[in-house]
């Protein structure tokens, strides 16, 4: 049961193949982060900190949706 509750909770929106907020754009199929066109190489665990920020843009995320995501 907890499998399921778990499986339920994750985000279920669609997915972008390329996430971007004003000159960051990130794509998660490939992990590849670009900054004002310059890559950034950024550890796994920041990497998906920033993709579940940048899906929730314009919400609150509390810090356990954070460490669920993650």
């Amino acid at each position: 049961m907890a499998r399921v509750r778990a499986l339920l909770r994750r985000d279920m929106r669609v997915r972008q193949p390329v996430l971007d907020c004003v000159e960051l754009w990130l794509d998660p199929a490939t992990g590849e982060v670009w900054v004002a066109e310059r890559r950034v190489a950024l550890p796994r665990k920041q990497l998906r900190l920033l993709e579940y920020m940048l899906r929730c843009r314009g919400e609150v995320v509390s810090q356990g949706q954070l460490l669920e995501y993650v």
